[in-house]
């Protein structure tokens, strides 16, 4: 079974699992051969070989269009792993070639954009060439962008920093809440 798997897995290639995920994503084998500048015999090619390795259909084709099927799901979402992975390697490799360039995708919520621009001020002025993208959202939202491999890096509050096994939580300060009143409040 073991040879069997290892066959198959060699068989599929990272060009036709992001062909599928561009066929997945567009609904239409034409538009992706469009959106990928190959013919659409082509497209049809690459996904008929991924199907026939696995022995299952990946898509369902109809005149409205194509959808993945169960297997064409399961195959892409462990599929855009690889190609994330792929993707951070090549980001790393280049960042080792020249550590004063690369992209920081960082999370956080309202309250603490004040001191992400903060830093961002500071590493610009240190590191010209850096870019950052930084997206403002809830604090779940950005632990499900730090799981998804979408965020490199969250700031935000978080009630206790054990809750989250998965994540490398560092505390930056503590920051208690305190209510004020005046003097001559009778509440």
């Amino acid at each position: 079974m073991a040879d069997r798997d290892d066959r198959v897995a060699r068989r599929i290639r990272l060009r036709d699992l992001h062909t599928l995920r561009v066929v997945a994503d567009l609904g239409s084998m034409a538009r992706a051969a469009e959106s990928l500048a190959l013919s659409q015999p082509a497209i049809s090619k690459a996904v008929a070989e991924m199907e026939r390795a696995l022995g299952v259909p990946l898509l369902d084709r109809s005149a409205r269009g194509v959808a993945a099927t169960n297997y064409g799901r399961v195959l892409l979402a462990r599929g855009t792993t690889m190609l994330d992975e792929l993707r951070q390697g090549i980001e790393e490799i280049r960042f080792l070639a020249d550590p004063t360039g690369g992209e920081v995708r960082v999370g956080a919520t309202e309250p603490m954009t004040a001191v992400v621009s903060a830093v961002i001020d500071r590493l610009s002025g240190c590191h010209p060439r850096m870019r950052f993208r930084v997206d403002v959202a809830p604090t779940k939202e950005l632990l499900e962008g730090l799981r998804g491999r979408t965020l490199d890096l969250a700031v935000t509050r978080m009630a206790e920093a054990r809750a989250e096994p998965d994540l490398r939580v560092e505390v930056l300060f503590e920051d208690p809440l305190a209510v004020g009143v005046s003097r001559s409040s009778s509440r």
